[in-house]
């Protein structure tokens, strides 16, 4: 057995152990401070060295201990991890190392002795010597103590020469508190309603580090109720604003963050707010919108900083701003610069701003010219107070017009036109915007101006004419013809020309793109989109899908073709013409089946070598070929059952009318049976309506006829249905009524023959989805008697006179909304989502803070008698603004007065007192009915679950509109028109319906009028979704 192994064993071990004879332990060095009297509570930067001489990257770690005794209990122990790069600090009973910390990072340790803050204390290395610098802070516990500075070193072989004393410090108690110093602005006129950026400096004897808080407070007395009280909290690097009433901080969030804070004084904006220390100074930056709500008052500025100790020299008034109020502010003029095509008409969109509120704003003014000046101008100008538009004269001496936006009058002088008509004004907030319609004619080519805007406020603030643009004013090009002019020039599979003339003023040349649309509405999607591009000399065909263009081949090219699904274009046969001022593109076009019998709008477009255009100019219509069958009205979405409607089907009758037949088929497959399956016979002017089982045709009635044809999915009303034909089309239009059983989604096809057997088969004409609307009735258009019938019992002075009223068709909830309704909208977040709810509802909801309504627990105790409410009970206790919120949610509305008594009772030319009839009967509805005259009051009565009483229903299927729950209504508590109502209520009550369970039959009448404010919350009182 070979015995090297056994010799390579000896000779790594001697090896080892020379090499560890030859490392030598570190060594500790000096710290600094070593020595004099230090403040508690202050923060210092203690150094100490520590030397290897195997190199400083041999130690391993390294202590610092200022305490006493050499212990680590209750004294300052920091352990530098070198091989980790971390810090430590000692707990006081000495069981445990806090932190873990790299130096130069964010965190800091804490025990009752001291802080040691990392991102103050570094470390670093050269040659044989480490270095480290703690920044500590020394707590208050330590004053009065004398402190022994302890250093140890060990490597990374574990040597060390043990702890070694290298210094001795004092620790002074009680150290300085910090103080404020300097608020900036601090003097004079500020603007309220504008956004102000305040600097305010707080220095700490210890240093910036040893302010805990900081607060800015501006308000008329030393106070932070209705104030701009701003407190910064250093430790956790939040920012917070004092509630209006002084009882609580808002916000909480870091400096930076793209948050807001906001009470009624002010909004604070945390993005451009700041803090940054530099040695004892900390420094605030606050940037804040101050409301215009403070115009008018002297704001002291106060200021507060407390350190860690909780010290603090108080509050220190530091200034004092009086707060103006502000003048509005010119925005922006849309467009702003480029190039504008004119003569021609185009708006021209300013926005003015003032903090006070739009309708602050008494005056806007535009002046457009080549210089500042009104002469030979477009200076035009909005009198916000009279609501009138204006335009100066040529010579600038006087205002033409003075009309109202809106109205039919257009107001000129030498360089422009205004259309008033056209011109719109709007405010919203702060903001005034103004669409000024103008034909502006230049008095040369490419007329270069600048835009200025001017605004004045009913206080006489103004904001001055500002320069907002400058724009170029120059005559763009024309579409000028499409020939040939419209008919049916354009056939399947035969080529023809479309000749486009285009015109521009700076000649044929300046033309860089003519473009030519062909298609049922002015889009590229499946049709014919044509484009020369002139610089290029190149023809282009867009494809199917509006995606892409296609060619790039130059006119007159021999083989070159373009096409799509749609048409070819033959390129050897398009040219391109020029001369003077006219382009001339003569488009070899050749439709392609795709477009069989389709009725094709033709527009034309172009644009300069400046990018000016006349926009889209729409020239004639095409029809091609022989395909008969048009359209269809309508052919998509949704179509209601158990409701009137009409359904047109559009062909072509080239043989003439009375020779041509057309078909409608609705089914899932083309088949009859259990379909909708319509026919109209041109040659005999009769309508068929095929059988369920598609065996049989009923019917054979003429349009216009009192007659109805009706299988198990429709009914066809003969007197509705009408035919009428012109420039060679025909339009069948169905009045049909869908019945329940056919709600489902139909295909719709199309047929259509003559006596000469031209057609084309059956095309797709759309998708129709018959739906059944849910829980909700419908309401035809006509007229409806509203008031009193002549002596009615119980009616009042308030419901007269009866008088007529004209509603369009409606919708209307079948029963009130049920409890099960209402919780599917708190559910949702109604409660929550303002777009539901009113500026009024919303301003309500929140200073209530609501977020179901009362007597919402599902057992109840009205009038001493317990019960319990199911889902199926109406939703009660809810004000205006929440029963409007929910049908806003429900995509309706709560419904009129006028639409509410139509349903309740309306049947024709009469209407009766009660849905039912005119006599009352305790199971029509669910009230009193006078039983409690025999006592108990409410005892024993409450709402009932909805549709409980059958036989109360109006003749329109209602129920519940007698009894149960008060209906909130739309509309205001006034009198009707020519009538005396016994208290004038206008815009204070809304108006109540249909009485309630704890009511008698006066309240159940369909007349009977009440009314609540809009903020009351009954336990009668519900409503009814209408749409």
């Amino acid at each position: 057995m070979s015995r090297l192994p056994f010799i390579a064993t000896v000779i790594l071990a001697l090896s080892a152990a020379a090499a560890l004879a030859a490392s030598q332990p570190p060594v500790t060095g000096a710290i600094s401070p070593a020595s004099g009297d230090l403040q508690a509570g202050a923060v210092y930067t203690f150094t100490a060295t520590f030397d290897d001489p195997d190199g400083y990257e041999d130690i391993a770690d390294c202590r610092v201990l200022l305490n006493t005794a050499i212990s680590g209990a209750n004294g300052i122990f920091v352990f530098y991890d070198a091989v980790s790069n971390k810090l430590f600090l000692r707990n006081d009973n000495n069981t445990a190392w806090l932190g873990g910390y790299a130096p130069g990072s964010a965190g800091s340790m804490d025990n009752s002795r001291c802080a040691v803050y990392c991102s103050g204390s570094s470390v670093s290395g050269s040659g044989n010597r480490l270095t480290v610098n703690l920044r500590i802070l020394l707590k208050g516990s330590l004053g009065g103590t004398t402190l022994s500075e302890w250093l140890y070193a060990g490597d990374r072989s574990k040597l060390g020469d043990g702890w070694d004393l290298a210094g001795s410090i004092r620790v002074v108690a009680s150290p300085k508190p910090p103080v404020t110093g300097t608020i900036s602005p601090s003097a004079g006129h500020r603007f309220a309603g504008v956004t102000h950026t305040f600097t305010a400096t707080f220095d700490d004897p210890e240093g910036f580090e040893d302010i805990r808080d900081c607060r800015i407070l501006l308000n008329t007395e030393l106070s932070g109720a209705n104030g701009i009280f701003i407190y910064f909290d250093i430790a956790k690097n939040r920012v917070y604003l004092r509630s209006d009433n002084n009882t609580a901080w808002l916000g909480g969030y870091a400096p930076g963050t793209p948050n807001t804070i906001e009470n009624g004084r002010c909004r604070v904006y945390c993005a451009g707010t700041s803090l940054r220390g530099s040695g004892t100074r900390l420094t605030v930056t606050l940037q804040a919108y101050v409301k215009a709500g403070v115009a008018g008052k002297i704001l002291k500025e106060w200021l507060y900083a407390g350190d860690k100790a909780g010290a603090g020299d108080g509050w220190n008034q530091a200034g004092a701003l009086y707060m103006v109020a502000p003048a509005p502010m010119n925005t922006s003029v849309s467009p702003s610069s480029g190039r504008v095509s004119a003569p021609g008409w185009t708006t021209i969109t300013t926005a003015q701003y003032d903090p006070n509120g739009f309708a602050d704003i008494r005056s806007s003014y535009l002046l457009i010219n080549s210089s500042f000046t009104g002469l030979g101008a477009v200076y035009v100008w909005y009198d916000a107070v009279e609501d009138l538009l204006y335009l100066r004269n040529d010579a600038n001496t006087g205002w033409l017009g003075g009309f109202a936006p809106g109205s039919e009058n257009i107001i000129s002088n030498g360089r422009a036109d205004l259309d008033c008509a056209a011109t719109t004004v709007q405010g919203s907030a702060e903001t005034l915007t103004v669409g000024w319609r103008v034909n502006i004619r230049p008095p040369q080519p490419e007329w270069a101006c600048g835009a200025w805007m001017y605004a004045a406020d009913t206080a006489g603030l103004n904001s001055g004419f500002e320069k907002k643009g400058d724009i170029v004013f120059d005559q763009a090009p024309t579409n000028a013809s499409l020939e040939p002019a419209a008919g049916d020039a354009l056939s399947v599979g035969q080529p023809s020309l479309l000749t486009a003339k285009h015109t521009d003023p700076s000649g044929a040349a300046d033309i860089r793109g003519a473009y030519l649309v062909l298609n049922t509405t002015l889009s590229s999607f499946r049709g014919v989109s044509l484009w020369y591009d002139a610089g290029a000399d190149r023809l282009w065909l867009r494809n199917d899908l509006n995606t892409a263009w296609l060619g790039g081949i130059a006119p007159g090219t021999a083989g070159g073709v373009i096409e799509n699904g749609y048409c070819t274009i033959d390129c050897a046969g398009t040219t391109v013409e020029r001369s003077g001022a006219d382009l001339v593109v003569n488009w070899k076009i050749e439709p392609k089946a795709s477009l069989r019998g389709k009725a094709l709008g033709s527009w034309m477009y172009c644009v300069d070598a400046a990018g000016l255009s006349d926009g889209w100019d729409q020239m004639t219509t095409y029809t091609i070929g022989s395909h008969l069958n048009v359209s269809l009205t309508p052919s998509s979405g949704e179509i209601p059952a158990q409701q009137p409607l009409s359904l047109t089907a559009e062909c072509l009758v080239p043989n003439g009318a009375a020779a041509t037949s057309t078909y409608l088929l609705l089914n899932t497959t083309v088949t009859a049976a259990n379909g909708v399956y319509l026919y109209y016979d041109g040659p005999g002017n009769r309508l068929y309506l095929r059988d369920d089982a598609g065996s049989a045709w009923l019917g054979g009635f003429a349009p216009g006829s009192a007659n109805t044809i009706a299988n198990s999915l429709v009914t066809v009303n003969c007197a509705g249905t009408t035919v009428q034909s012109a420039d060679g089309r025909m339009r069948v239009a169905w009045s049909l009524e869908f019945k329940a059983a056919a709600a489902r989604q139909f295909t719709v096809w199309m047929y259509t023959s003559d006596t000469a057997k031209l057609t084309d088969g059956w095309d797709t004409m759309g998708v129709l989805k018959v739906v059944n609307p849910d829980g909700i009735v419908y309401i035809p258009a006509g007229p409806a008697l509203v008031g009193s019938i002549g002596d009615e019992p119980y009616a009042e002075s308030d419901e007269l006179p009866r008088h007529e009223v004209y509603l369009a068709a409606y919708w209307i909830g079948r029963t009130e909304v049920t409890r099960a309704q209402y919780r599917a909208f708190m559910d949702s977040g109604g409660y929550h989502n303002p777009a539901y709810w009113s500026s009024e509802g919303w301003t309500w909801k929140m200073a209530n803070d609501r977020a179901e309504p009362d007597y919402w627990a599902a057992q109840q105790d009205w009038g001493g008698s317990s019960f319990t409410q199911t889902e199926a009970h109406p939703v009660v206790g809810v004000t205006y603004y929440e029963a409007e919120a929910y049908c806003a949610w429900a995509g309706g509305h709560l419904p009129t007065e006028a639409q509410w008594e139509k349903a309740a009772r309306w049947t024709g030319s009469a209407a009766s007192a009660y849905p039912w009839g005119d006599v009352g009967g305790p199971e029509k509805c669910n009230n009193f009915h006078d039983r409690n005259l025999a006592g108990g009051g409410y005892q024993g009565y409450q709402t009932a679950a909805v549709g409980s009483y059958p036989a109360g229903a109006s003749p329109y299927g209602c129920q519940d509109m007698a009894g149960n729950a008060w209906e909130w209504c739309q509309d205001w508590y006034v009198s009707y028109p020519g009538g005396s109502a016994p208290f004038d209520f206008t815009g204070a009550y809304r108006v109540v319906r249909g009485g309630g369970w704890d009511y008698g039959l006066d309240g159940a009448r369909s007349a009977n009028r009440a009314y609540f404010a809009p903020i009351n919350r009954w336990n009668d009182c519900g409503f009814r979704l209408a749409k």
